[in-house]
């Protein structure tokens, strides 16, 4: 089947917020690419294919130079063009202070340098969405808990911060970092209705009926937030 809205891509789609953006974005009528580091990906895309868009399942450990490259490749060599991604992250619940700042380097390294793959083939034809995401696995911990809420926070900046520069190339970004406790089918629901309709606030989700709120008034003091948002720049190396 044709896709009425073109190709999207969904990273971490096994499970959680992932697996929900996938189907949410399904029954929009995208074709996706779906990937994820198990064989769980296999099962959701089957899941996603019954809205009758086509839907291409591959492991990946993203994590891996080697393995965002192949799915960089892949996205260039299909013959739509990317429409839409929603990057989603797992974020581990850690038990000890060395694990969880190895969790807050790797979610924001690779997530940033998805976003920055993903959006270049979107600045290429000037039009596209983007979706920034992450779930909790496992137990909640204090460290983990800690770990996940710096990891988000800077990618909510990092969504903030570059969001005017993307507008001139006809893409919307926005960032959706719900709290672990935050059930995943109503955050898919209200971050990809913020995508669709150019909502490009960070959206969160309390409870399936509440309206999306901003998440770096709810999770950060102003102070906090500015600091990190000044941050942003020098970690990814611009002036």
């Amino acid at each position: 089947m044709t896709a009425i809205n073109g190709l999207a891509m969904v990273t971490g789609a096994g499970r959680g917020s992932g697996l929900e953006v996938g189907h949410q974005l399904a029954r929009r009528g995208y074709d996706l690419i779906v990937t994820d580091t198990d064989d769980e990906v296999h099962v959701a895309a089957a899941g996603m294919s019954v809205y009758g868009t086509d839907v291409k399942a591959v492991r990946v450990d993203l994590d891996h130079a080697a393995h965002a490259g192949m799915l960089d490749r892949l996205i260039g060599g299909n013959a739509r063009p990317l429409a839409a991604a929603a990057l989603n992250m797992p974020v581990p619940s850690d038990t000890s202070i060395d694990e969880a700042l190895v969790t807050v380097d790797r979610t924001v390294r690779t997530h940033v340098g998805l976003a920055r793959m993903t959006l270049a083939h979107m600045i290429a034809r000037r039009r596209g969405r983007l979706l920034l995401t992450a779930t909790m696995t496992g137990s909640v911990s204090a460290l983990g808990l800690a770990a996940y809420a710096a990891g988000t926070a800077l990618l909510a900046s990092f969504a903030e911060t570059t969001r005017d520069g993307l507008r001139e190339f006809g893409i919307g970004i926005v960032a959706a970092m719900p709290d672990p406790s935050q059930d995943a089918a109503a955050v898919a629901r209200a971050s990809v209705q913020a995508l669709m309709r150019g909502d490009m606030r960070p959206v969160t989700a309390r409870t399936a009926s509440s309206a999306p709120a901003s998440l770096a008034e709810w999770l950060m003091p102003e102070g906090v937030r500015l600091a990190v948002q000044h941050a942003i720049p020098a970690f990814l190396g611009q002036p």
